[in-house]
């Protein structure tokens, strides 16, 4: 999660090579949180331009990962549910390096996950990590 572009940039190369090496092993998702994707219909020509590009060409128009950038803020606890679903029965790693505000956030997410029976259900288990400096 990024405010702009220029903000994550520097970081891009790290995860195409990640990407790269790592293969299905890394899902990546890139949010840029001050960009209103649907808020006037030049942004929304924009999105559906950036969508059409990504699903042609298996790549970011702007970032050039093998993820699709989204414009808005996370919705975590519904990543977190998608993610469950999709990687059932898996021990998922959870990485972050940021703001505290934003680290505890995510680990409150991460616990309640693990603590849903749901995901104790079908074996799916988060483990969060994180870095600040």
């Amino acid at each position: 999660v990024c405010r702009d572009q220029g903000s994550f940039q520097w970081f891009t190369e790290i995860i195409r090579e990640a990407q790269s090496e790592l293969g299905d092993l890394l899902e990546v998702n890139v949010y840029l949180s001050s960009v209103d994707a649907l808020g006037d219909i030049r942004s929304v020509m924009t999105h559906l331009g950036l969508h059409c590009y990504f699903k042609k060409h298996k790549v970011d128009a702007i970032t050039s990962l093998a993820s699709i950038t989204h414009y808005d803020r996370p919705n975590w606890g519904k990543i977190f549910k998608m993610l469950a679903s999709t990687h059932e029965g898996e021990r998922l790693g959870v990485f972050f390096c940021g703001p505290h505000s934003l680290g505890r956030t995510l680990g409150v997410h991460c616990a309640a996950q693990n603590g849903s029976v749901g995901n104790r259900a079908n074996g799916t288990s988060f483990v969060f990590a994180k870095e600040n400096f």
